[in-house]
């Protein structure tokens, strides 16, 4: 589906760096973003009575129904409870995608999305105790290299972090693939060299309790940010904030994750915020049965 009023975007807008890169290449490379986030309610058969996005007043004009038009058409399993089959509300997380096309249209889909249940109680999952934030490269920092990792925690009993993966690495700065390949690791190796020292608090009722490990999502940022941990531009200057804005960036390439049993489809890690921690375990929400792209 094209809509090129939803999203103008300038290729200039991601710099380039460390050897040149041609428009046509940027172009091929370049995604646009956005994140919304709403609730979705299900009838018993698993189809969508109703979709809400949250803070619909922040997105451009019509991309609200774009959105609402996508989910309405999709098919979930349905939700049982005691066995059988019942209406149930979800909170859900998507990422609509733009790219520009070499006819100069803009391509409009969403892409990724995670749908998931009310947060668990206090104590029925693990939570994070201790989050030292990763040491931003000096050099990569230097030359304005930014972008976001991806990592999924392994968490054992005793709250320490028994296995850490890379799925993937965002980047928003243009250069050659080598050249960006080589910044990808060095961010993915900051971020892996602290999170395998973050600490958790186990579970200690409901149905996770007694499990031997959990697995949560953690992608990381790494960015200009001031002495409160919020975002800055290049003159120290605060962001607003990004909900309901397009992200530009130079999507890295996914890597599977051996311990990662469930493929979910649709879902994708970067359909979550950066800065938090999201689990990963099968009862994510409704399984959907249908393409994102449904219609």
């Amino acid at each position: 589906m094209k809509k090129a009023w939803i999203v103008a975007f300038v290729i200039a807008l991601v710099p380039s760096a460390a050897g040149a890169v041609t428009a046509s290449e940027a172009r091929r490379q370049l995604e646009h973003s956005l994140l919304v986030k709403g609730e979705i309610e299900t009838d018993a058969q698993g189809n969508v009575s109703s979709v809400t996005v949250e803070k619909p007043e922040k997105f451009p004009p019509g991309l609200v129904d774009f959105v609402t038009q996508q989910a309405s058409r999709w098919k979930f399993e349905p939700v049982l409870v005691e066995g059988k089959p019942m209406r149930a509300r979800s909170v859900m997380s998507l990422l609509v995608v733009a790219k520009k096309l070499p006819n100069k249209q803009v391509s409009i889909g969403i892409r990724n999305a995670s749908f998931g249940r009310q947060a668990p109680k206090q104590g029925e999952y693990v939570s994070p105790l201790d989050m030292k934030p990763p040491v931003y490269p000096r050099g990569l920092a230097a030359k304005g290299v930014s972008g976001t990792v991806y990592v999924l925690l392994k968490v054992g009993r005793d709250g320490s972090v028994q296995d850490a993966a890379v799925e993937k690495v965002n980047l928003r700065v243009l250069a050659k693939e080598s050249v960006m390949q080589s910044w990808r690791e060095a961010l993915s190796e900051a971020a892996l060299e602290t999170l395998r020292t973050w600490r958790f608090s186990i579970p200690t009722t409901g149905q996770y309790a007694d499990d031997q490990t959990w697995s949560v999502w953690a992608p990381v940022d790494f960015g200009l940010f001031n002495e409160e941990g919020k975002p800055v531009d290049a003159n120290g200057n605060a962001v607003a904030d990004s909900y309901g804005k397009w992200k530009t960036y130079v999507r890295g390439p996914s890597q599977p994750i051996r311990w990662l049993l469930e493929d979910r489809p649709g879902f994708s890690s970067d359909s979550l915020e950066e800065g938090g921690v999201y689990r990963a375990e099968d009862d994510k929400g409704p399984k959907l049965l249908t393409p994102l792209d449904r219609g």
